[in-house]
């Protein structure tokens, strides 16, 4: 495609970013500027334009009192050649007539000069942007109607959310741009988890192409012959998985193991979209108030573009979930992430982890000299990097850390193993204790024992009191008075005392605070609804148990990067949040 280029010399820092960017996405620019040289016939201006299959007028107040603009475009229009105004300012009188009511690409607004690029650049193409620009739904609808995939959408995006595919140069950008909400690229990605089979499709301006077919690792009882083994863009490294220089190592001795891939393998759990989500236009919307509310994506202004991905996000609440990611063109990884709850279209987490941008890196490339297919790992190590791992793979070792629920029966089985099993009752349960703070020997950092998302911590305290009636407690300070232990949990160690058998006074009697009946389901239900109320980001959390009349409750503190970010109580039975809190300071 070619086009030529009308505007005021006093637009022309407008007029040479413009260039350059439809230059970048394969569109030949005739402009004064740069073609026309001194002393050469003006006569090259009316051959440029004959020869262009449009004319783009930059729209603006100096452009409608050019003589030069006017001449450009009377000559265009006596020549039969498309007019597509860019507007950049408002203007009231323009000449000639027609120019006005053409349709254009607006440019008034910084922010959406990226929108207004797409835009335009369907228009040179003849694109009717509407019909080619479509949202996730319609995407997924339209992959559903022509190709009828087994399984259930767990994932949509322009990058891919089981297997990261490449955006390689400046036009894959402009197709997956979803700055309104719609883009002309989607992959979409369903689940067929009786034969632990992923079948991806690419739905690209409103055509369906397939991608390359993966199954679960382990679904097989080893991979096929000459079988490839990718990871998911969202995962991070398990104990086994090859680093890229032991796969180099690898492919060097054996070229044949990535030359003909017969199948695709993948370390991931693809969680269906059972539940109704709202769009991607609604979601892009709220991430967009969010983000420009940001100094960071403020001070990257209108170059910013936006990817988008839809999946059941288990780094967070494992519920739909739109993760709206902005990019710098300049820059391999997000400036920001916005995280939108897919079910109500509520801004969740106003800055996530960074997403990364596979321009910079192909995933599979065919070798035309020696022939086959060379995968490279890359970009699924670096984009792993960032994320966390929640499955194990199929023969792994244990995951690390304990939950609630096991480390309870380790103790419970300890108890029972001593001469007195019945005399002690539960009174508090907590990752570093409540009455004493315990950090296991086997613990270097204390964040180490803390609780990740999945609810495994490297140590749980679990702390006993006598169960004999409540012994009132006068003498130095008022309370009751209970015969006192603790239980440490570990991994390492199992269930071990520590400390010596004493008594402690309590300011609560605990029989006006009871825990709930069934412990483990009380708190596993409190901890699911923490993490769905906490509004910011979190490595890791912790959890005690508080005691005041008239029930237990549960605690979560939510830890940051820079200390406690949230901290959210929860009542006993784990069915009602009853406050949230932001600390003004962050504790460490």
């Amino acid at each position: 495609m070619k086009i030529f280029l009308s505007y005021s010399a006093k637009d022309k820092d407008f007029a040479r970013r413009l260039a350059g960017d439809l230059d970048r996405a394969g569109i030949e620019v005739w402009r004064d500027e740069a073609e026309l040289r001194v002393g050469e016939s003006l006569s090259a201006i009316e051959l440029a334009i004959r020869t262009s299959d449009c004319l783009v007028v930059i729209v603006s107040r100096a452009a409608s009192e050019s003589a030069w603009v006017r001449r450009e475009l009377g000559l265009a229009e006596k020549l039969g050649v498309r007019v597509l105004p860019a507007l950049l300012e408002d203007v009231r009188s323009w000449a000639p007539a027609s120019v006005p009511g053409l349709a254009h690409a607006d440019f008034r607004r910084k922010q959406d000069f990226r929108r207004s690029m797409q835009r335009l650049i369907a228009a040179i193409e003849g694109i009717n942007d509407r019909r080619r620009f479509l949202p996730a739904k319609e995407a997924v609808a339209i992959a559903r109607a022509e190709r009828n995939p087994a399984g259930d959408l767990f994932g949509a995006s322009q990058q891919g959310v089981g297997i990261l595919y490449s955006l390689t140069n400046f036009r894959d950008w402009e197709f997956a741009d979803v700055t309104d909400g719609s883009s002309r690229l989607w992959i979409t990605e369903f689940y067929d988890a009786r034969e632990k089979h992923i079948q991806a499709y690419a739905v690209m301006d409103g055509k369906v192409y397939d991608l390359p077919e993966s199954y679960l690792l382990g679904a097989d009882p080893a991979p096929q012959p000459n079988s490839a083994i990718t990871y998911s863009c969202n995962l991070n490294m398990l104990p086994g998985m090859v680093s890229q220089d032991e796969w180099d190592a690898i492919r060097n001795k054996d070229p044949d193991l990535v030359g003909n891939i017969s199948r695709r393998y993948i370390c991931f759990r693809p969680i269906p979209l059972i539940q109704e989500y709202v769009d991607s236009p609604v979601a892009v919307s709220a991430a967009v108030r969010s983000a420009f509310e940001d100094a960071d994506a403020k001070g990257h202004g209108e170059d910013l573009f936006i990817l988008t991905k839809l999946e059941c996000d288990k780094r967070y609440w494992e519920v739909p979930t739109w993760i709206v990611s902005f990019f710098d063109p300049t820059l391999a990884e997000s400036v920001l992430t916005v995280g939108v709850d897919a079910v109500t279209g509520i801004v969740r987490h106003p800055r996530m982890r960074s997403e990364i941008l596979n321009a910079a890196f192909t995933s599979v490339h065919s070798d035309e000299v020696a022939g086959g297919v060379t995968l490279n790992l890359r970009n699924q190590m670096r984009a792993m990097q960032n994320h966390i791992w929640d499955i194990p793979r199929d023969g792994a070792p244990a995951p690390d850390g304990l939950t609630a629920a096991e480390a309870l029966e380790m103790a419970q089985d300890l108890l029972q193993s001593t001469a007195e099993p019945h005399r002690w009752q539960i009174a508090f349960l907590s990752s570093l204790g409540v009455v004493n703070h315990v950090q296991s020997p086997d613990i270097p950092r204390q964040e180490i024992g803390l609780m990740k998302r999945g609810g495994r911590a490297g140590q749980w305290v679990i702390e006993l009191f006598g169960s004999d009636q409540d012994a009132p407690w006068d003498n130095d300070q008022q309370g009751y008075l209970y015969p006192f232990r603790q239980i440490l949990c570990t991994r390492a160690r199992g269930a071990v005392y520590i400390g010596v058998n004493r008594n402690l006074v309590s300011a609560t009697s605990l029989s006006r605070s009871p825990l709930p009946r069934n412990l483990p389901d009380a708190y596993e239900k409190a901890r699911i609804l923490a993490i769905k109320t906490t509004v910011t980001d979190f490595v890791v959390m912790s959890v005690t148990t508080i005691r005041m009349a008239p029930e237990a409750t549960w605690k979560f503190l939510f830890h940051g990067a820079d200390g406690i970010s949230f901290i959210v109580t929860v009542s006993g039975d784990g069915n009602r949040v009853l406050s949230t809190q932001t600390p003004d300071i962050h504790d460490s």
